[in-house]
């Protein structure tokens, strides 16, 4: 069964962190439930210690990302995804790019914080797009997929089966450490960086989203994540995995 999270508790409903070339109007009610999942310890794995301090170690430079959407109304149902942070996952938006909407169920928790996401692809003219966004909630899709989508009667592209799946997998955390301040982020994605992921992160619920491909470092990244988990850095999720992902799973 593929981890998921919850939740998260005491965590202000604020707007999301600065934009690097998409577009993020979304806003949302704060849920008040805690994440979870199963810690697996990692102890003195050389990874895990890049991040061994009272706070998250820098990795690379720390940048602080703008700022100046205002403070969120308190309900949306719609979340828009395109905070950038880390400059490789960084797109270019261009005339063949679309916004595509995923339907999502709200569990009884209030999570995930929306009942829509949207998200950047590239249409291919045969109805048919490439997703060019890592998802924040949406479940069993990774940036690079194909997925076929259908409009409805507003002009809306609404997601539907995945026609060509990337072999990418998405990956997202809760960061703890430092409230997961701005900077805490920033190291989060230096450090997963790394061993060859891309990635997001957001104000919003201290969150990061990693695509990882399937040449990454797959076996340390998972180390990398329990360790991390059960020093209580950061809680995390399968949001989308391969078969080569789940190879690396312990016994």
């Amino acid at each position: 069964m593929a981890r998921t999270l919850a939740a998260p508790a005491e965590i202000p409903s604020t707007s999301s962190t600065g934009d690097r070339g998409r577009h993020a109007e979304s806003t949302h009610q704060t849920p008040r439930t805690t994440p979870f999942g199963r810690t697996t310890g990692l102890c003195g794995h050389p990874l895990g210690r890049v991040l061994e301090a009272d706070h998250l170690a820098t990795v690379g430079d720390l940048r602080e990302p703008p700022t100046g959407l205002g403070d969120a109304p308190a309900c949306s149902t719609v979340w828009s995804s395109g905070r950038e942070v880390d400059d490789d996952s960084v797109t270019t938006i261009s005339d063949d790019h679309v916004k595509v909407h995923f339907r999502m169920e709200i569990d009884e928790g209030g999570w995930p914080p929306a009942s829509v996401e949207s998200l950047w692809a590239v249409d291919l003219g045969d109805g048919t797009v490439r997703l060019d966004n890592t998802p924040w909630f949406v479940r069993g899709v990774a940036s690079g997929d194909v997925i076929r989508v259908q409009p409805d009667d507003d002009g809306l592209l609404w997601a539907g089966e995945t026609v060509e799946p990337s072999q990418n997998c998405t990956i997202r955390l809760i960061v703890l450490k430092d409230s997961g301040s701005a900077a805490a982020r920033q190291s989060v994605l230096d450090t997963f960086h790394r061993l060859d992921t891309t990635g997001e992160g957001i104000e919003q619920f201290g969150m990061v989203a990693l695509k990882v491909p399937p040449q990454a470092d797959l076996l340390n990244i998972r180390e990398l994540l329990e360790h991390g988990e059960t020093k209580e850095w950061w809680h995390w999720e399968e949001g989308c995995v391969t078969a080569a992902w789940e190879a690396t799973a312990r016994p």
